[in-house]
């Protein structure tokens, strides 16, 4: 019984940390495009500005 408790501990705290890190990638990911795009933004806007 105790090693099908561990088993099971083990099992769920790794797809734990897989959960974790594929989270975390994504969030990472997500966040590098939104600060391109931010920087995309703040670059062309003024210049759109000044033109208008």
């Amino acid at each position: 019984m105790g090693t099908v408790v561990v088993l099971e501990l083990v099992r769920a705290q790794l797809a734990l940390s897989g959960l974790m890190l594929a989270l975390g990638l994504l969030a990472q990911g997500c966040w590098h495009r939104w600060g391109w795009f931010r920087r995309w933004r703040s670059r062309c806007l003024p210049r759109r500005r000044r033109c208008g």
